[in-house]
């Protein structure tokens, strides 16, 4: 088996993937990445602090918003709205198509000299909706879609996904929508020495419309705070005949 050097710093790529229905087209792949230079250390001092909160203490370190439409009437939107609030939005008419994309977070690199022990405290207030007018499916049978959703996930530098957690997800096929949710929740995770590691909270929106149609998806995430609280962990014991994961 391929073992990474975890001593290096490794650029981690997030690839977020998501079908388009549409006939004739392909998948819409997004991939962000962030260079060792833009993971910070996170040493003894820092987990001596007990914790860090985001954006309080200093602003997220890992952001990312991305959009692209196809047909003149058709806009894909993503930005942030202030330090605490981002959107994303994916408006599609007449044949044409859309997505937006956010990504909120923190990256580190676990450089303690042993592991570590993390609850990640995550807390936003989110506002979604999906509408449409005219012809869900015209005579070609081009499809009137849009969907929506959102997802926390922790990543180390080797590729490994620790959490992927969904959040929230919604699509016309239910029919038009639109939801509101308070998200007030902690995951814990055991971060590796040596290590780099990303905590991001990721949104999507796509829409389609047939001939004739207009639809909308859209995602606001407000209020978003992210506290991530370190504590030395015990070294993992590895007992006879084991093998190793890694």
């Amino acid at each position: 088996m391929f073992r990474l050097p975890f001593s290096s710093k490794w650029v981690l790529a997030v690839l977020l993937a998501v079908a388009a229905h549409g006939c004739g087209e392909s998948d819409s792949v997004v991939i962000v990445k962030r260079s060792p230079a833009d993971r910070p250390d996170v040493d003894k001092t820092t987990v001596s602090r007990g914790s860090l909160n985001l954006p309080a203490a200093q602003p997220f370190n890992y952001v990312s918003y991305t959009s692209a439409q196809v047909g003149d009437a058709s806009r894909g939107e993503s930005a942030a709205v202030g330090k605490d609030a981002a959107r994303c939005s994916a408006k599609a008419a007449d044949t044409g198509s859309a997505w937006g994309e956010m990504q909120v977070g923190y990256c580190f690199d676990n450089m303690t000299g042993g592991p570590l022990n993390g609850a990640v405290h995550l807390r936003f207030d989110v506002v979604s909706k999906q509408t449409s007018k005219g012809p869900t499916e015209d005579d070609h049978g081009n499809l009137t879609t849009a969907k929506s959703h959102l997802h926390f996930l922790i990543k180390d530098s080797a590729g490994l996904s620790l959490k992927n957690e969904a959040l929230g997800e919604s699509t016309l096929a239910k029919g038009p929508s639109s939801w509101t949710n308070k998200v007030d929740t902690t995951f814990d995770a055991r971060f590796e020495p040596e290590r780099g590691y990303y905590l991001v909270l990721a949104g999507r929106t796509d829409a389609q419309a047939a001939k004739g149609a207009d639809v909308e998806a859209a995602i606001e995430i407000k209020n978003l705070s992210l506290e991530i609280a370190w504590r030395p962990a015990e070294p993992q014991v590895k007992t006879a005949g084991s093998k190793s994961s890694e």
